[in-house]
C-alpha cells in the first residue's frame, strides 16, 4: 500500500498561564500546506501545544484513510516531543494526554524537536497564528462601562458580578475576577474606562 507522506509544525501560545491562549498547526502534503488553527479563553502554554498537535491529527484523520500516511510531527514543545519519544510521565493534562492517545493510535509518527523562534519558516508561521489567536481573545472580551451596569456572570459561584479588574503591567491584558469569589472570568478590552476603574481601585497587580 502507498503511503503518503505528511509532515505538520504545530505551535501554542499563552498570554498568562492561565490566561488568553492560541494554537495553530501548517499540515504540508504534496506541496500544499493546510491551516487548523483555534484559541481558548483561561488556558495554559502546554493546553494549547497539545491542542495543536491532536487538532491536526484529527483533520489528517478525516482527510484521509487509516493506514494510508506516515506523519512526521515538528514541534517546539520539549514536553510533547520528549513525553512521546522518550514516555516521559505526564501529571497534568491528563484529559488532552488521553486526546492524544487515541490521535495517535494506530498512525506511524515521527516525533521531531524544533527550535522556537528561530530561523524555521514553519515554526515560525505558527507561532504567528498561536499568538494572533490568542490576541483575538484579549481584544474581545466585553468592555466594562462602571460598577453598575457592568454584567459578568461566575460561573464557579453561579451569579453576575460587577468584576474585579486588574492588570500586570501598563502592556498586558485587563483581567477580570469575580467580586464573590476571586475566580478568573476572561480579559477585556483596554478601554479609557477600564483603565481608569483598575487606576482608581488601585488594582495594579494579579
Amino acid at each position: 500500500m502507498f503511503m503518503q507522506k505528511i509532515t505538520i509544525y504545530t505551535d501554542g501560545s499563552s498570554k498568562g498561564n492561565p490566561g488568553p491562549g492560541g494554537w495553530a498547526s501548517l499540515i504540508i502534503h504534496d506541496r500544499k500546506i493546510h491551516k487548523v488553527f483555534g484559541n481558548g479563553s483561561n488556558t495554559t502554554n502546554n493546553r494549547m501545544e497539545l491542542l495543536a498537535v491532536i487538532k491536526a491529527l484529527e483533520w489528517v484523520h478525516s482527510a484521509f484513510k487509516p493506514g494510508t500516511v506516515n506523519i512526521h510531527i515538528k514541534s517546539d514543545s520539549s514536553l510533547i516531543i520528549k513525553t512521546m519519544n522518550e514516555g516521559w510521565k505526564t501529571k497534568k493534562n491528563l484529559d488532552l494526554w488521553e486526546q492524544l492517545g487515541k490521535a495517535t493510535d494506530g498512525t506511524t509518527i515521527k516525533w521531531e524537536w524544533v527550535k522556537g523562534h528561530a530561523t524555521n519558516k514553519y515554526n515560525n508561521e505558527c507561532d504567528r497564528i498561536a499568538q494572533e489567536q490568542a490576541d483575538k481573545v484579549v481584544h474581545t472580551g466585553r468592555a466594562v462601562k462602571s460598577d453598575k451596569d457592568s454584567n459578568f456572570f461566575c460561573e464557579k459561584c453561579r451569579k453576575g458580578t460587577d468584576g474585579v479588574l486588574s492588570q500586570k503591567s501598563d502592556t498586558s491584558p485587563i483581567r477580570v475576577d469575580c467580586t464573590h469569589c476571586g475566580q478568573y472570568i476572561k480579559f477585556a478590552p483596554k478601554s479609557e474606562a477600564n483603565l481608569k476603574r483598575i487606576s482608581g481601585n488601585n488594582q495594579t497587580l494579579f
